[in-house]
């Protein structure tokens, strides 16, 4: 057994040449993308669909950015990043359960850098310029491009408030910046698609869900898994 069939509990040749990562598992995850079981691996929980491999990387930057780097030596040529995301605000066309792909993502996933608030020198990443271009073609009525940050803290988000919008920030992850930054690395093509589960100050994710929120989220769960299952097995991903 190869170090990768250790981490990822699959052979690498069996990956498929599309891959989805998602650093959890939503209720009924693996039964809306059609899968059975996950094989658990050291580090990851992997399964094959007739069009995708679907990656369960746990959540955090080094995980997710550790897993796109394994997949250099693998057939994989597409990747999709699927999570969750909040608001910096919302707008008439953002809310909770809204689908977004970041167009741009800054990297300011460290803690410390975040807590020295070191903003000076921020690497901003991308996601593959045609894949989103095509992505966005064909699915621009249901998402919604946004400039994304990676953000090192959720506890600090209200207090750098301000500097993030000064910067056109308008939704915040933990792991896009190194996916991206990960997939140009091994000459990848990347997209990430994000549902809004929280709002800062307005609606944050300490609290209680409403019934109305609650249902947009799943909702936009739903729908998410349909865009991504359609994108895997179409032509949107050919060079």
């Amino acid at each position: 057994m190869n170090v990768f069939e250790k981490l990822f509990g699959i052979d690498p040749q069996k990956i498929k040449k599309t891959c989805i990562l998602t650093p959890f598992l939503t209720k009924n995850l693996l039964q809306q993308f059609d899968i059975k079981k996950l094989e658990k691996g050291f580090l990851y929980k992997c399964a094959n669909t007739k069009n995708f491999t679907l990656i369960h990387t746990g959540i955090g930057t080094p995980f997710v950015g550790d897993a796109v780097l394994y997949l250099k030596d693998t057939d994989c040529q597409n990747i999709f990043f699927f999570g969750s995301c909040g608001l910096i605000e919302s707008s008439d066309n953002l809310n909770i359960g809204s689908l977004v792909t970041p167009s741009s993502s800054l990297a300011i996933e460290g803690f410390t850098q975040v807590l020295n608030q070191e903003f000076d020198s921020i690497n901003v990443t991308f996601p593959h310029k045609k894949l989103l271009e095509k992505f966005n073609k064909n699915h621009s009525k249901k998402t919604h491009n946004v400039i994304c940050a990676s953000f090192g803290s959720l506890k600090l988000e209200e207090e750098n408030l301000n500097f993030l919008k000064k910067n056109n920030v308008q939704a915040l992850d933990m792991e896009t910046s190194s996916f991206f930054h990960a997939a140009t690395k091994i000459k990848r093509r990347a997209l990430a698609l994000l549902y809004v589960t929280d709002i800062i100050k307005e609606k944050p994710f300490y609290r209680q869900y409403t019934s109305e929120d609650k249902i947009a989220v799943e909702s936009a769960i739903n729908q998410s898994v349909e865009i991504l299952k359609r994108a895997c097995g179409t032509s949107l991903l050919t060079q």
